[in-house]
């Protein structure tokens, strides 16, 4: 039977229409599947970019832009713990307390024997010093020296907690082990001359301030420190130099030493 050549010329065209939509549409599967695999590539090397953000900022004291850079990274990928641990550092320079508590111990969750635990233990443990929760305080700072019983910042602040309970001796011990495993710790020689200020031992106050300024001498505590011992010394003159350096490197000592300064000038007038 004769066919019309219009009908063969008809099936041939839509063959090859179906045939040409066929292959469109595993073209398209194809290039979406290439879109989605770049777009992870992608959102791997951004979660890596907000990463190096945030420790940017944060070695730039900027905590507010490197939260935020943590939390886009955590949002990206949140069965990271260093994400947590250092949004939890940030939390806290920030004086977000409960939110820094939050992070690190989720950090410390994950990733318990994480090099950077013991440090996290160090920051939860100043946190409920900060807080007066000096039971909590002890048991992070503890926590810590069993991760590494070389850390002096442990020592450190397990000192802090051990004097605001009254415990001088034993503070004065943990401040001493902090200072033997780490000699250029000043914070912790400004901590023991708080000790030994409180005993009246001003004296022994004044040579630990004075060696934790020549470690530090950007250190306002310490310089408010000797100078309020010096002050009770009767050193006027000595006191208000100190006085004045600690409020040009921290404004917000003005208003806490304003009666010393007041009465030292009105001495020395």
């Amino acid at each position: 039977m004769w066919i019309p050549k219009t009908n063969w010329v008809k099936n041939i065209t839509g063959t090859a229409m179906t045939i040409a939509i066929r292959r469109s549409f595993v073209f398209s599967v194809l290039i979406s599947g290439f879109l989605f695999c770049a777009a992870g590539h992608a959102e791997e090397k951004s979660l890596k970019e907000y990463y190096q953000e945030g420790m940017t900022f944060q070695k730039k004291g900027d905590y507010e832009n490197a939260e935020a850079a943590y939390t886009r990274a955590i949002e990206l990928n949140s069965s990271y713990e260093v994400l947590y641990y250092e949004r939890g550092e940030t939390r806290f320079k920030r004086g977000n307390f409960d939110g820094a508590i939050a992070d690190l111990n989720k950090a410390l969750r994950y990733s318990p024997k994480n090099k950077k635990a013991y440090h996290a233990y160090c920051v939860l443990g100043t946190l409920f010093y900060k807080n007066h929760d000096f039971e909590k305080a002890l048991s992070n700072f503890e926590k810590a020296i069993e991760v590494d019983p070389a850390l002096d910042e442990a020592y450190r602040g397990r000192g802090d907690v051990y004097a605001a309970q009254g415990k001088t001796e034993k503070a004065v011990a943990d401040f001493n082990r902090a200072m033997e495993l780490n000699p250029m710790n000043d914070i912790a020689y400004s901590a023991r001359a708080k000790v030994n200020f409180s005993k009246s031992r001003y004296r022994e106050a004044i040579a630990d301030y004075t060696h934790a300024i020549e470690l530090n001498p950007d250190s306002d505590v310490a310089y408010a420190g000797r100078g309020t011992a010096l002050f009770v010394q009767s050193d006027y003159r000595g006191a208000l130099t100190d006085f004045r350096r600690a409020v040009l490197l921290n404004p917000a000592q003005k208003e806490a030493l304003a009666t010393f300064i007041e009465q030292a000038e009105k001495i020395l007038k």
